[in-house]
């Protein structure tokens, strides 16, 4: 098993990795951050929520609203998560059905998902709208091995929650297909903090189905697809101040995906059509407010992604896609719907003028239903001094385009124009024998944001500015002790200068992995955050949590593990007024035949 998430920095520096310039590209070749979680590392953090081990990664913040289920917002190097751009699969997952269009971590465990690559900094010129602070592309399990191979896993433990997972998956010389199968509950603990008095626990159910298929037809043409589905209902607390309440919500959502890849000899060309559709029904009652609502977006994306190469030193990356989007809105807050479009093409050259150096540098232009064309670029290069150091940085700019609900509901306006971005980021990696350490500075600007100003959605004036360093350190000490950890420091400032509410100035993420014999395996993380504002600009105070876990192999293909969250009981908030959990207890079991 390999080590923890945060221990993987330096000795996977020659991973390939395909978010920083769509294309495979070894990392050490990129200009950009990124940051690669690896199926182990998903599973030592927890099964049921995939936003538990990301948020350990450097420049990554969570911000949830209460227990398993419940709202939950990525930030990236202290960006509003409707500044990032999330896939999974390639269908791109960005709810169309919220006021600004982001995905909702709080319902997507980690069962199922077998990789995910965190890139980091404005990658509108590659990726398009909403990539202003970065992409997270998420690549469900497939086939582990050759032949046919069967997973199952089981896990439950505090808040009576039980998670359960099947996976079947088969390669063979010309293709490869997996299905998984899962299913989560929980009763929870209250949303409203229990310190604060509240007692009502907020529960969650979960099930989930998905697929991906690949198929070689002849030694030119591949065909594929992916998807999935998922039904969730969980329970929820809201109001100001926040207090017990029993509100629920529903939620259902389906993504699918079918392409082509062409192979042309000097390249490689693929095509695909995909669909997204999100329903999200909210009940609130006494002692809140009641009402009954429904929010429906759907998304459809048509995409071509190809390459060419030119000569030894010179490949050419270049795609264009086209979506529309919808929203439709109906109950106790009135009732609408609207869609837009957009279409973009782009074009990128991965250049080596010289060993060790490479260049990357592309240029974007989209046309949307309403604001008309922008035009986005990057430029980024990755020079390896030495075997042991390499120096990377890149320089962009990107936009998101208003969503439906800021263009046309009674609160739109549609005449809006795409928010503008500006990213600068210098960084540098060592390895030194059996250690590793990593800096990035990253500098991002933005202006001509979209705001609720006075009774409607408004562009104001003015830039913010989101600036930090990011720290990476990892040792393996003999062949059983893998120690890691991160730190990001953010200054986060709005328009007036002021400090941006709910970004830890200070995030630290450290592990420590020990191999206590052939068979057992112990992990502890430990996370901590200080120096937050919430709503008003109140300062919350830093907390650290300490997590651990045990891992036994009964046989080669069965593990028996044992974690404890929040191992010391420790008392804190991510958003003011909402309760965490309290120290729990985990017990899993998991087999593969």
């Amino acid at each position: 098993m390999a080590g923890p998430a945060l221990a993987q920095t330096a000795f996977q520096l020659d991973e390939v990795v395909f978010s920083a310039n769509r294309f495979p590209t070894l990392r050490t070749a990129t200009g950009s951050a990124i940051t690669v979680v690896g199926r182990e590392e998903i599973v030592a953090a927890g099964r049921f929520q995939l936003s538990d081990v990301l948020a350990r990664q450097p420049g990554v913040t969570a911000v949830q609203q209460g227990p398993l289920g419940t709202l939950t917002q990525l930030r990236i190097r202290g960006n509003e998560p409707r500044y990032v751009a999330t896939f999974i699969d390639g269908i791109r997952v960005d709810d169309p059905s919220l006021i600004r269009s982001e995905f909702d971590f709080g319902a997507l465990g980690g069962t199922d998902i077998g990789r995910v690559e965190i890139l980091r900094g404005s990658q509108s010129a590659l990726w398009g709208g909403s990539a202003v602070a970065g992409v997270i592309n998420i690549e469900t399990l497939g086939a582990l091995e050759d032949g046919i191979t069967q997973t199952a896993e089981i896990e439950g433990g505090s808040f009576r929650t039980l998670g359960l997972r099947y996976g079947f998956g088969q390669r063979t010389e010309r293709g490869e297909m997996a299905l998984n199968l899962s299913f989560v509950r929980s009763d929870g603990f209250s949303a409203a903090d229990e310190n604060d008095g509240a007692t009502e626990d907020d529960g969650f159910r979960a099930r989930r189905v998905g697929f991906s298929l690949r198929h070689a037809i002849s030694d030119a043409v591949t065909l594929g697809a992916s998807g999935f589905a998922q039904a969730s209902d969980g329970d929820y607390d809201q109001g100001f101040p926040i207090g017990d309440a029993p509100n629920t919500t529903r939620r259902r959502e389906a993504g699918a995906r079918v392409f082509a890849e062409f192979a042309t000899g000097a390249g490689t060309q693929e095509v695909g059509i995909s669909r997204y559709r999100v329903s999200r029904r909210f009940v609130t009652r006494p002692p809140d407010f009641p009402s009954d609502n429904t929010y429906v977006g759907e998304r459809t994306r048509i995409d071509w992604l190809g390459s060419t190469e030119l000569s030894a030193a010179t490949t050419l990356v270049y795609g264009a896609d086209w979506e529309r989007e919808a929203y439709d809105q109906s109950g106790n807050f009135g009732a609408f719907d609207s869609s837009t479009r957009i279409a973009g093409a782009f074009v990128q050259a991965l250049v080596v003028p010289l060993d060790g150096v490479n260049l990357q540098a592309s240029a974007r232009v989209d046309d949307h239903s309403r604001f008309g064309r922008f035009t986005s670029g990057r430029l980024a290069g990755a020079w390896m001094v030495a075997d042991t150091v390499t120096l990377r940085g890149s320089v962009a700019n990107g936009f998101r385009a208003p969503s439906n609900f800021e263009l046309f509901s009674d609160f739109g306006d549609p005449t809006l124009e795409p928010e503008r971005s500006r990213s600068l980021e210098l960084g540098a990696d060592l390895r030194l024998g059996a250690a590793g350490f990593g800096i990035t500075v990253f500098d991002l600007r933005l202006s001509n944001a979209i705001d609720f100003a006075g009774s409607s959605y408004s562009n104001v004036p003015g830039q913010s500015r989101r600036r930090g360093v990011e720290l990476t350190a990892d040792l393996m000490v003999g062949d059983r002790w893998t120690l890691g950890g991160n730190y990001t420091f953010t200054d986060a400032r709005d328009r007036a200068g002021e400090r941006s509410w709910r970004v830890p100035r200070h995030d630290l993420a450290l592990s420590a992995e020990v191999l206590l014999t052939d068979r057992l395996r112990h992990t502890t993380t430990l996370q901590a955050l200080g120096g937050r504002l919430d709503n008003g600009g109140k300062p919350m105070p830093g907390f650290g949590v300490v997590n651990t876990r045990f891992a036994y192999a009964l046989t080669d293909r069965a593990e028996l593990t044992v974690r404890i969250d929040n191992l010391l009981d420790r008392q804190y908030q991510l958003v003011q007024g909402y309760g965490t959990s309290d120290r729990a207890l985990y017990v899993g079991l998991s087999s593969r035949f």
